[in-house]
C-alpha cells in the first residue's frame, strides 16, 4: 500500500509529498538527536565535565609532588621516581601538599564570590553561558598543565595560578547551580526526582571512570596522555553545551521580583560584576515569604552543608582507615571503591523513579531513606573489625544518594522559576564549604583517635545525620493543606504567574 505524506511548511501550511514507499516506524536519527535535545541535555554535560575534570585529579597531584623533589628541592628526576629516603619523602608530601591546597583555594575561594554573582544573573539573562565558561577555563589550565610537562623547568607556582581562570568563571559553583536550575525548569514536579537521581549517577559515575582512566593512561604513557583525555572531554563539553542547550526561558520574561514590586536584579550585560546580584542572591532565602517557606529553606541548605561536610570528610580518610584496619593497599581500595561507586550510582538512578512515581514516596521520606543509609554504612565501618563488615557498610550506604535527591527536589518546589539560581547558589556555595569543613575536621578527628578508635570520624558522620533526619521528619509531619492550583502546575502549563499568586500560596502546598 502507498503511503502519502504531509509536509509541514515552515509558515504553517502543508502540502502533499511524493507517493513514497510504507514508512518505517524507526524515527530518523535528526529526531532522536532533537528529542535528546530537549530532554537530556545537561546530563552528559555533566558527566563530560566532571569525567574531564577527575581524569587528570590524581596526575595532577602526582606532577606536583614530581616539581616539588625536582625543582624545590633541586633532586633529580630519576631519584624522585623512587625515593628511600624517609625525610625526603616526607619534606617532597608536605611541600606537594601544601601547593595541592593552594591549587584547591584558587579554585574555591574566587568560585565563592563569583557564584553568588552569577546565581542572580543567570535567573535573568540565563545560565547557558556562564556554563561555557568554565570548561573553557578548565581547558586553559588543563593545556597549562601539559606544557608544563614540556618544559619541565616552569615554575611549581605556574601550577597554582593555572587555577585561578577557573576559580574567576565560578568553577564547581557554577555548574552544578547551573544543571539543577535546568532541569528544575525543563521538568515538572513528578519527573524532578528522577532526573536528579540521573543527574546524580552521571556525576558519580565520571568521577569513578575519570579517576580509574587517568590512573591506566598515566600506567602506560605518562602525563600526556592524561591531560590530552581530559582536553578532549572538556571541549566535547563546550561543544556539547553551545549545540543542543537552549535556554528554557527568554531575559524579557517577567520576574518574581517585578511581580512583588521590588528592585531586580535585571539589567544589560556589565550588570553582572552589580554587587545587587549579591544583594538578590541573599536575599531570596533571607525575604519574608509564606509562613514556613523561609525556615524550611534555611534549614534544607544546612542539611546539604551536612550531606557534604559528613560525605567529603568520610571520604578524605577512607584509605588511611582501610590501610590501618585492613592492610589495604592502593589497587585493592581503588578496585573496591570504584565497584561500589558505580553500584551506588546505578541503584540510585534505578530505585528513586521506582519510589516517587509508583511507590508515591514523598520527598521527605525518601531524604529519610538516603539518611538511614548513609548512618548504617558510616556505624558499620565506624566498628568493622573484619572486611565483611566493612563490605556489609558499603552495601547499606547503596541509597546514600537519595538523601541529597530528596533535599535538591524540596527545595526547587518551594520558590519560583526566577528564583531557581540564587536559592541553588546558595546550596552550591554550603555545600562547599562543607567539602572545605569536612576534609578538615575529620582529618583531624582521625589524628586524634587513631590509636584508640580508628572509626571514630565515622561514628561522627552518623551523629551527624541526625539533624537533617530531623528536619525531614518534622517536614514529614507538618500538615499543610493542598490548594486547587500549585506553582509547579502554573509553570507546567504556561499559567501566568500572577494568576497563581491569585489563587494560593507557596505555602499551601502539600509535599
Amino acid at each position: 500500500m502507498v503511503t502519502i505524506k504531509t509536509v509541514q511548511h515552515s509558515d504553517g501550511s502543508a502540502s502533499a509529498a511524493k507517493p513514497s514507499e510504507p514508512s518505517s516506524t524507526v524515527q530518523p536519527w535528526w529526531s532522536c538527536l532533537r528529542r535528546l535535545r530537549t530532554y537530556s541535555v545537561v546530563e552528559p554535560f555533566l558527566f563530560l565535565v566532571t569525567f574531564g575534570a577527575y581524569s587528570r585529579l590524581v596526575v595532577s597531584n602526582e606532577l606536583m609532588l614530581a616539581k616539588a623533589c625536582t625543582l624545590v628541592l633541586n633532586q633529580t628526576r630519576e631519584y624522585c621516581l623512587n625515593i628511600t629516603d624517609d625525610d625526603h619523602k616526607s619534606q617532597v608530601l608536605r611541600i606537594g601538599n601544601t601547593y595541592n591546597m593552594a591549587a584547591s583555594l584558587s579554585i574555591t575561594i574566587p568560585a565563592l564570590f563569583t557564584g553568588l554573582l552569577v546565581g542572580a544573573w543567570g535567573d535573568t539573562h540565563g545560565r547557558k553561558w556562564p556554563m561555557v565558561l568554565v570548561p573553557t577555563a578548565m581547558v586553559l589550565a588543563v593545556a597549562g598543565y601539559a606544557l608544563s610537562v614540556v618544559y619541565w623547568n616552569v615554575s611549581i607556582v605556574w601550577l597554582v595560578i593555572l587555577h585561578l581562570p577557573t576559580g574567576f568563571c565560578g568553577g564547581t559553583p557554577v555548574i552544578n547551580t547551573g544543571v539543577y536550575s535546568y532541569v528544575s525548569e525543563t521538568s515538572s514536579s513528578s519527573q524532578r526526582a528522577s532526573r536528579f537521581s540521573v543527574l546524580e549517577m552521571a556525576n558519580i559515575l565520571a568521577m569513578t571512570l575519570g579517576t580509574t582512566v587517568g590512573g591506566l593512561l598515566f600506567k602506560v604513557g605518562g602525563y600526556l596522555p592524561v591531560y590530552g583525555t581530559s582536553l578532549v572531554s572538556l571541549m566535547a563539553t563546550i561543544a556539547w553545551l553551545i549545540i543542543f542547550m537552549k535556554e528554557p526561558k527568554t531575559p524579557t520574561e517577567p520576574s518574581m521580583d517585578k511581580i512583588q514590586g521590588e528592585m531586580t536584579c535585571a539589567g544589560p550585560l556589565h550588570s553582572f560584576f552589580s554587587l545587587d546580584n549579591i544583594r538578590c542572591t541573599f536575599s531570596c532565602c533571607l525575604r519574608k515569604r509564606e509562613p514556613g517557606v523561609r525556615l524550611r529553606l534555611g534549614l534544607l541548605v544546612l542539611c546539604c552543608c551536612c550531606f557534604r561536610f559528613s560525605l567529603i570528610g568520610s571520604s578524605s580518610i577512607a584509605y588511611f582507615y582501610t590501610k590501618e584496619k585492613f592492610n589495604w593497599g592502593v589497587t585493592r581500595f581503588s578496585y573496591v571503591s570504584t565497584a561500589f561507586s558505580v553500584g551506588q550510582a546505578v541503584a540510585v538512578a534505578a530505585l528513586v523513579p521506582l519510589l516517587t512515581r509508583v511507590c508515591k514516596l514523598s520527598d521527605a521520606a525518601l531524604g529519610l531513606l538516603g539518611i538511614c543509609s548513609i548512618a548504617g554504612e558510616a556505624v558499620a565501618k565506624g566498628l568493622a573489625s573484619s572486611e565483611w563488615v566493612y563490605f556489609l557498610g558499603l552495601t547499606l550506604g547503596a541509597l546514600g544518594g537519595t538523601a541529597t535527591v530528596a533535599v535538591k527536589k524540596h527545595v526547587s518546589q518551594l520558590v519560583s522559576r526566577d528564583e531557581l539560581g540564587k536559592i541553588f547558589m546558595v546550596t552550591c556555595i554550603s555545600e562547599s564549604l562543607g567539602n572545605i569543613g569536612g576534609t578538615a575536621a575529620f582529618s583531624q578527628i582521625y589524628n586524634a583517635t587513631l590509636e584508640t578508635l580508628p572509626g571514630a570520624p565515622y561514628l561522627v558522620s552518623a551523629c551527624l545525620m541526625a539533624f537533617p533526619a530531623c528536619v525531614l521528619i518534622w517536614i514529614y509531619c507538618s500538615s499543610l493543606p493542598s490548594v486547587e492550583m500549585t506553582l509547579d502546575h502554573c509553570l507546567s502549563e504556561d499559567i501566568p504567574v500572577e494568576v497563581y499568586r491569585r489563587r494560593g500560596s507557596l505555602s499551601d502546598i502539600h509535599f
